[in-house]
């Protein structure tokens, strides 16, 4: 495999959260580690029954309260994980209860038992004035946990295709989308069945724009302007540089998509990422969208860098965002 989070972790974890999706959740990432070769784990978090003062204290009468309370709801939680693992007997399945707070625990379980993912169910549409179910936890998982994280809703995703898988991955060149394209690379490879895989760069720098600037430069310097072929020939040199820095990222990483019998097809686009994004989704109806994360990403809530949350899910696929190491 190529060296990416996938390579040498043998988990998928799944974030059950014990409502209506929980079963269809199971199902897809089960679908999933057929599909790439891996087991699959199960957690549940118990959040902790909140007290105050007195009432922490070992002995008192709230304290065993909270205890007995927090008892039942792992009981509960660990039949409900132990019946959906039974629904899955040619896979091997672990499960794990776990207190705390949802975003934390999960994060930290999914690296606790080597996850190279960790599928957590996320609705798509904010209702007005609420936050969809699901939408605080996937987004903050997203932001912040140590491991890739697929988000998806099993509402509009019902089942992976069988065959030819299309993995897109939005690479903004930098050193910090190096993870997401080598994961995206080894998904895709390891899914076989004749996968493609999107590699789309969307250069933010429109001609017009540059036009403007090399007209602003030639002012400053008091020299003539610059004629519209010639903007032009800058832009699509321009363009050129990025699908030419496209392919030497992914120069160390065809050889193993292309033995699968997958394709690489990679796309420069100019305008705004989401647009973009858009219009190249409804062309070539990529499966899953693949995302990196920087260090720096929770610029505002719910939102990764650029790309808003509730952006990403729109497109209506499958989303996995990872993290740099």
């Amino acid at each position: 495999m190529i060296n990416s989070m996938m390579d040498g972790h043998q988990f998928i974890t799944v974030a059950v959260a014990l409502d209506e999706r929980s079963r269809p959740l199971v199902d897809l990432a089960a679908d999933l580690c057929r599909r790439v070769g891996k087991k699959l784990h199960l957690t549940h978090v118990v959040e902790p029954w909140p007290l105050t003062g007195s009432g922490r204290e070992a002995g008192a009468p709230l304290f065993a309260a909270k205890e007995a309370v927090e008892e039942g709801r792992r009981g509960a939680a660990a039949r409900h994980l132990d019946e959906l693992a039974r629904v899955v007997p040619d896979l091997t399945v672990t499960t794990s209860v776990v207190v705390g707070k949802p975003v934390e625990r999960l994060g930290r379980e999914a690296a606790a038992v080597g996850s190279c993912l960790l599928v957590v169910g996320a609705g798509a549409r904010p209702q007005r004035r609420l936050l969809p179910h699901g939408y605080s936890t996937a987004s903050s998982l997203m932001v912040a946990a140590p491991v890739p994280v697929l988000a998806i809703d099993p509402a509009t995703t019902a089942r992976l295709p069988e065959r030819e898988l299309g993995v897109l991955i939005a690479d903004d060149l930098s050193p910090q989308s190096e993870a997401a394209l080598g994961f995206a690379f080894d998904l895709a490879a390891a899914y076989g069945h004749e996968p493609t895989l999107y590699h789309l760069h969307v250069n933010g720098l429109s001609l017009e724009n540059l036009r403007a600037g090399l007209e602003t430069a030639a002012a400053a310097a008091r020299t003539a302007f610059p004629q519209d072929r010639e903007a032009e020939l800058a832009f699509d040199a321009l363009l050129a540089q990025y699908k030419d820095e496209l392919g030497q990222r992914a120069a160390a990483l065809r050889d193993y998509l292309e033995e699968a019998g997958g394709t690489y097809a990679p796309m420069v686009r100019t305008g705004q990422i989401r647009g973009e994004l858009a219009l190249v989704v409804k062309t070539q109806r990529p499966d899953v969208l693949v995302f990196g994360r920087h260090h720096a990403v929770y610029v505002q809530p719910f939102s990764l860098g650029r790309m808003p949350y509730g952006a990403m899910m729109s497109y209506e696929r499958p989303v996995i965002v990872v993290p740099a190491p």
